[in-house]
């Protein structure tokens, strides 16, 4: 069926029409009613002046300006700004596409508008910018910007060293750090400095390492670590390391259920992670060089899947106090590593549950982490461990998402919270509500959730869902409904599949049904439940682009939900020719 206007289209399938490869018919007839529309948002602009003649704007730093795109109003939508053209949306909302910004180093920008409808389809504009120098001339001068060491394993430890100085009479206030020079500022650090800091890069690779500073003027510079040409930082493939992602050094913990979060690399040799916690009843410090020691009180091990792991801790069971925590990883051919003293974390355990920095209890049917959240000098990951469910779910807040300190919450829910929507097929028990105490996310998160497939079959565990088609669905207080969030992709390795969001709510996960066995007796694998009559839309896209095509994802129109829609009837097997669909 090709749709030839846009509005609603109706499609009735009798009984029998319909045949899938294995020669299973579709024995009811059904109806799928779905909105078609062929157009993508439209967006006019960035005109940061006002006087709509489309040409370039300028300005000596620092310039500020308003950017606004002219584009109709649609509930639902989303607006981005990428400041910089360089790829990566420093700014998101869900009302308006007006933001303001201050250039702080001269230079030419081409600011990009980027509107997503409610079907991930996406139209941009931008506009050039130039910013010259200030009047005086002074800009800010970094004159160290220093890595060690410059060439490191993966999961050890880079110590970042900076100093500089303000233009003129200025002096330094701020210092940003987008440590894999992704265009992502992952920390930010206050303060006139010099600074000190480190981070762990978790994947091998070079990675160019970019210092940006801004002073009392308001006005910044640049630079990038300086270790071979072209500038970078060379992260090596390790033999076996282990460290600490949550909770970090200083956080207070209350709670029977507090999640330990570690990471270990390689993936390929981890076979397990045993979390540690120092015995405080005996005197003395904690003994880093003998991680045998009886001191060591273990709290529970890790297995995979690979890189990261997560272990409940009872902290309403153990004393109030401060407690150092150590994690120790397991390889292959019997390696072992830890995290040392630098990388170990100190906690306090809360006897006070008005006191706390991250809160997480199961009570009943109900499980819910709730994490101090700060405005954040650093990105922020929040995980919660599955205990009632077999996911888990890590909600990762880059520096500056938030405008205020305030609180994140994740809580999973037994069921749907708002119902069944037309075309989706959701993973029950994949269901959790995410909030934050107060205010609103300027940045887009990230949200990962963990599903299972025991045997590694490319099938859901018990559900006959394609492991691969698997997408997170957010409900949208705006339009009332559950939408696709935008950029998903599915480790099948880890299983686990990752989107990004402009908002918090509802989340879960929805994934197209596999086709039933060909032949008498043939049936799903661990376990999974056979689904008769299910057919998929195919695209044509190795690159499992199938259900992107279903949900609109990789299309310039909305044809893809109608395809969904009528997939979910169980009508066969369905194929996407050009934008049209039939029954074959």
């Amino acid at each position: 069926m090709t749709p030839t206007a846009d509005g609603a289209v109706t499609c009735s399938v009798a009984a029998g029409a319909a045949e899938d490869a294995g020669g299973n018919a579709n024995t009811s007839s059904n109806t799928a009613s779905v909105m078609y529309d062929s157009l993508a948002p439209s967006v006019s602009g960035p005109d940061p002046d006002g006087d709509g003649d489309g040409n370039p704007e300028s300005g000596a730093a620092p310039y500020t300006l308003t950017l606004a795109g002219a584009a109709p109003a649609a509930p639902g939508d989303i607006y981005e700004w990428d400041y910089d053209g360089d790829g990566v949306y420093d700014s998101i909302s869900t009302t308006t596409s007006s933001t303001t910004v201050t250039y702080t180093i001269p230079g030419v920008y081409s600011p990009v508008l980027r509107i997503t409808n409610t079907l991930l389809v996406a139209s941009t504009s931008t506009v050039s910018i130039t910013v010259a120098a200030p009047a005086g001339g002074e800009v800010p001068v970094i004159s160290t910007w220093a890595a060690s060491p410059d060439v490191g394993e993966s999961g050890e430890l880079i110590a970042f060293n900076g100093t500089a100085s303000g233009g003129g009479t200025g002096t330094i206030t701020l210092w940003e750090i987008d440590f894999e020079g992704d265009g992502t500022i992952d920390r930010s650090i206050a303060g006139p400095g010099p600074i000190s800091t480190t981070f762990q890069y978790e994947t091998p690779g070079t990675y160019n390492a970019r210092l940006r500073v801004t002073d009392t003027e308001n006005l910044g510079a640049e630079a990038s670590i300086s270790v071979t040409d072209p500038p970078s930082v060379s992260i090596v493939a390790p033999v076996l390391r282990v460290w600490f992602v949550s909770p970090r050094t200083g956080e207070v913990l209350w709670g029977n259920s507090i999640t330990l979060h570690a990471n270990a690399a390689p993936a390929s040799i981890v076979e397990s992670v045993v979390f540690k916690r120092w015995d405080t009843t005996v005197d003395g410090a904690a003994d880093y060089t003998n991680l045998n020691d009886a001191r060591w009180i273990t709290i529970a091990t890790a297995t995979p899947p690979p890189s990261s792991f997560n272990v409940l801790w009872n902290a309403s069971g153990v004393p109030a106090d401060s407690f150092d925590l150590v994690c120790v990883a397991a390889g292959t051919g019997g390696v072992t590593a830890s995290s040392d003293a630098v990388q170990t974390i100190s906690v306090t355990v809360s006897a006070n549950p008005a006191v706390w920095t991250i809160r997480e209890t199961v009570s009943g049917n109900a499980k819910a982490r709730t994490d101090a959240a700060p405005s954040g000098s650093d990105s922020q990951h929040r995980s919660l461990h599955p205990t009632l469910y077999e996911s888990s779910t890590t909600v990762e807040l880059p520096a500056g998402a938030l405008a205020a300190d305030t609180t994140l919450t994740i809580s999973h829910l037994p069921g749907n919270p708002q119902g069944t929507a037309s075309g989706f097929t959701f993973l029950p028990g994949e269901f959790q509500s995410i909030t934050l105490g107060a205010g609103t996310l300027s940045k887009s998160a990230t949200v990962t959730i963990q599903y299972p497939d025991a045997d590694n079959d490319g099938i859901v565990n018990g559900q006959g869902v394609f492991e691969a088609d698997l997408r997170i669905v957010r409900f949208d207080p705006i339009l009332g409904a559950w939408r696709v969030i935008p950029e998903c992709t599915v480790n099948t390795a880890e299983n686990f599949v990752r989107g990004r969001t402009p908002g918090f709510s509802d989340f879960g996960v929805v994934g197209a049904l596999a086709p039933v066995a060909s032949g008498a007796g043939g049936g799903a694998s661990d376990g999974d439940a056979a689904v008769a009559e299910v057919g998929r839309v195919e695209s044509g896209d190795s690159s499992g682009g199938c259900f992107a095509a279903r949900l609109g994802l990789e299309s310039s129109s909305r044809v893809g939900l109608l395809a969904l829609a009528i997939c979910a009837l169980g009508l066969g097997l369905w194929r996407a020719v050009d934008g049209s669909f039939r029954v074959r």
